[in-house]
């Protein structure tokens, strides 16, 4: 495996991970507690940014470690990226940069208008969670864990 491989393949076994832990999480938690719906988006948020990292820059197989990082990280070589994997201190670009990504990419195999709607809903429920530490009606609730399912689904069907 060569070394730009080797980075990828660490993104994607992160995102496995985090899917793993974010799927038993939605299984066995109880939503009318708010920790855990926090738990459960950071979960959700984490695996979903993971995943769509890890599908740019894997770019079916035409890879490119490049293509997520941001535009100085890009310029270098790659043995000097490796380096920089190597000592945790890559930056890649941020979430919504690589949304707007796939907006524009039809190599990705999802319906993007209804993805990218279910994608800013997530990111304003989580928004709510982390800015204003938001009191959710027991239907917001039921609203919130059914968009947590449908994330991870779209997630598992795109691997």
């Amino acid at each position: 495996m060569c070394k730009e491989e080797e980075i990828i393949d660490a993104i994607f076994q992160n995102a496995i991970r985090f899917l793993n832990i974010t799927i038993e999480e939605i299984i066995n938690s109880d939503f009318s507690e708010i920790n855990n719906i926090v738990k459960t988006s950071v979960l959700v948020q984490m695996t979903v940014e993971l995943s769509l990292k890890y599908a740019v820059a894997y770019n079916n197989g035409a890879i490119s470690i490049k293509k997520i990082l941001e535009k100085k990280e890009a310029q270098k070589n790659i043995e000097t990226i490796y380096e920089e994997f190597q000592r945790n201190s890559l930056r890649v670009v941020p979430f919504d940069n690589l949304k707007n990504y796939i907006k524009s990419i039809r190599l990705f195999k999802f319906n993007k208008n209804e993805e990218i709607e279910k994608m800013e809903k997530f990111q304003k429920i989580r928004n709510k969670l982390v800015h204003f530490s938001y009191n959710f009606s027991p239907e917001e609730i039921l609203e919130a864990k059914e968009n947590f399912i449908y994330m991870i689904s779209r997630v598992l069907n795109n691997q």
